[in-house]
């Protein structure tokens, strides 16, 4: 079955590549009557192109390297820097697209085109970036696969024979992309008649819909087509239920192995070069503590927010691309993150194609607006969040004043007293009491909606009982969340995490080894920072033609363009001297900014305590109860606990133990390391 086409000098070097197991895998094509066959599908990468066994993460850093030189060549200054942003900005686009894809739904698949467009137009790279990004691209996948000669020439032979050839592949390359691909590896004749791709298609093999939509533009049957594939879910499981028989060829099990070896080796060598780097630690200098607070909201706090801005910007308008979709910001902390989006689209001359406004929300009008459905999720949830409670107590922040319930309701907070309560007669009481409450929130949802058919929360985090609020609530509507971060740090019901983005983690708990999710070991200091000098939403009034929240006082709006949070005023700084020339230089030196930030975090010192430390700050849903990060002199039998309610543990340690805080700091660090390598151990990446 040998064909002249493919002697040149790559092709054979590429042939000596072969196809692992060719004497197993292959010898399977040879057991089929092929004579009731009159088309093949054939899928692509891993198949008629196979990967060498090179991490994801490597090969986008090679495409970022590449490009970067290419640019410093073409006049672009500071090639590191430069490097830096086009990594950091393609494997953050590709990474929110594909999981806003996967886990919220829209059909078809990420597109190679839209991740450039949003690379250049997020670090502000003039247009002709694209092509580049795109040359680098295409040339680093020809180093990275090798064809598959041996299934090439017998489909070669197949197709001399009569018999139609299609390639089906879910992947964000055009089918024009994939053609250059082929000619640059060596196949100069592709012996293939068209090729589908889910990014050309908008569908996919996963979902099913990718192989209806080249059987229906081939005009072919599906009863005398066989697909071959090496992905059992894609390539096996939907081809038949499609329809189609299938030819299962899955690469060797140690090729995994290989791929995910490189990829820990890749991540350790830059773990490991980053520790031995010089640290550039943020230093609170002799200034008095408010000039200190703007400084570090000018250097370190902005830079964090304008990357939680990007991202936010990508999510969006990937969940717009195919619906009529609202995003709105929640309050409270939710209207400054809007403040701050707005700020930074107009200094960047980012587009919003996408109407977003504010909601007047929050967990107790959200859980008030859920609470008759009665679900069991929402009464565990709940039953969560008033432990410390009693069912009476419940009630009566529900309820925003003192109900007349029974002596029994007295006891404690669980969900099978919970559940009782809700079912009993004694809670009609509460249900009449927020009825009217119930119908002004629903009234301002649905005048903020209109008739947006996706609506996407943008909160600040972590668990995100908002969204299971409304979304059992209302549940005709299409809920989204975004989140700076997504955590369910305390082990809550968590249904509704698949319709909820976390930008920076969704790790569960702090991991030393992923530098982002240091912002959980302070989260409360975001949590402050975003929050305007405005009460939590607890009650709305009919205000004539609006339903207006309580929240809404008179100039409520200045609060939060003009905030006295010093932290935040360095932000709104930091934001003022960006120009779309600056973006790619602040995207650039993220990374060393988020070393600043988890030094600060995980290791702060007495000055650093002194002016992070952010005090009291309300836990909402109803209630008054506060959390701290600072300390005040206590009994040695009572630092133990102290330190464990504290928001901001390593900061706490400081005020508690002055001359030993440093030993304590190391050892929750290595308490976080073990804990994370055991979870690794056991296999749960």
């Amino acid at each position: 079955m040998s064909n002249p086409q493919y002697t040149n000098q790559k092709a054979n070097k590429a042939r000596s590549f072969g196809y692992e197991a060719a004497s197993a895998p292959y010898r399977k094509l040879r057991m089929i009557d092929w004579s009731a066959v009159d088309a093949i599908s054939v899928d692509i990468f891993d198949t008629l192109l196979m990967r060498l066994p090179l991490a994801e993460t490597r090969r986008l850093s090679q495409i970022s390297e590449l490009a970067a030189k290419r640019m410093h060549l073409e006049g672009f200054t500071g090639q590191e820097t430069l490097f830096n942003a086009l990594e950091w900005s393609r494997k953050q686009t590709q990474r929110i697209s594909y999981r806003v894809r996967e886990a919220h739904g829209p059909n078809g698949d990420v597109s190679l085109d839209n991740i450039v467009a949003r690379q250049t137009k997020i670090l502000g790279l003039p247009n002709s970036a694209k092509k580049t990004l795109l040359d680098a691209e295409l040339d680093v996948e020809a180093q990275s696969v090798k064809p598959n000669f041996p299934l090439l020439d017998w489909l070669a032979h197949v197709r001399r024979e009569g018999k139609t050839v299609i390639a089906i592949s879910d992947i964000p390359y055009s089918g024009i992309f994939l053609e250059q691909l082929f000619n640059l590896v060596g196949v100069t004749h592709l012996p293939i008649d068209t090729i589908y791709t889910s990014a050309d298609e908008a569908a996919t093999k996963r979902g099913g819909d990718l192989f209806e939509a080249a059987l229906r533009k081939s005009g072919l049957d599906p009863e005398t087509t066989i697909h071959i594939g090496d992905d059992w879910l894609a390539d096996v499981r939907r081809a038949a239920e499609s329809g189609l028989r299938s030819l299962h060829l899955p690469r060797a099990a140690s090729f995994t192995i290989r791929r995910k070896l490189n990829g820990f080796r890749f991540v350790s060598t830059r773990n490991i070069s980053d520790a031995f780097r010089p640290k550039a630690h943020f230093a609170f200098g002799s200034e008095d503590q408010s000039d200190a607070q703007y400084k570090f909201g000018f250097d370190i706090l902005g830079p964090l927010m304008l990357e939680v801005t990007a991202l936010t910007w990508i999510a969006i308008h990937e969940l717009n691309e195919q619906d009529n979709a609202k995003a709105l910001y929640c309050a409270r902390g939710g209207l400054v993150m809007h403040e701050i989006f707005d700020r930074v689209t107009r200094a960047l001359d980012w587009p919003v194609r996408i109407p977003i406004d504010d909601i007047m929300v929050s967990r107790l009008v959200a859980a008030r607006l859920a609470l008759p459905k009665k679900d069991p999720v929402i009464t565990d949830i709940l039953a969560q969040h008033f432990k410390s409670s009693t069912v009476a107590e419940f009630a009566d922040t529900i309820a925003q004043k003192a109900l007349d319930v029974d002596q029994v309701w007295r006891r404690p907070v669980t969900t099978d007293a919970l559940t009782a309560f809700l079912n009993s007669d004694d809670a009609a009481n509460l249900f009449d009491s927020i009825e009217y409450q119930n119908q002004l929130f629903s009234k301002h949802l649905d005048k903020v909606i209109g008739d947006a058919q996706r609506v996407i929360l943008v909160d600040t985090g972590l668990v995100g009982n908002t969204l299971a609020f409304l979304e059992t609530a209302q549940p005709r509507r299409n809920w989204e969340l975004i989140q700076i971060a997504r955590s369910n740090y305390s082990g809550q019901p968590s249904n509704h995490f698949r319709r909820t983005l976390g930008l920076l983690t969704e790790l569960d708990r702090y991991s030393p080894f992923y530098i982002r999710s240091s912002v959980l070991r302070y989260w409360h200091l975001f949590e402050y920072l975003l929050e305007p000098d405005l009460r939590s939403v607890k009650r709305f009034i009919d205000d004539g033609d609006r339903v207006k929240a309580d929240l809404q006082v008179k100039n409520w709006r200045s609060r939060v363009e003009t905030p006295s949070n010093r932290m935040i005023q360095g932000v709104f700084g930091f934001i003022e001297q960006l120009t779309p020339s600056s973006a790619a230089s602040e995207f650039g030196r993220l990374d060393e900014v988020w070393r600043r930030f988890k030094s600060l975090a995980v290791y702060p010192g007495r000055v650093d305590f002194e002016n992070m430390a952010i005090g009291e700050r309300g836990m909402d849903f109803g209630t008054n109860n506060t959390a701290t990060a600072r300390s005040g002199r206590a009994e040695t039998t009572r630092k133990a606990e102290q330190l464990r309610q504290s928001t901001w543990r390593a900061g706490t340690a400081v005020g508690l133990y002055p001359n030993s805080y440093r030993i304590r700091q190391l050892l929750m660090e290595s308490k976080y390391c073990g804990a994370r390598l055991f979870e690794l151990l056991r296999g749960r990446f």
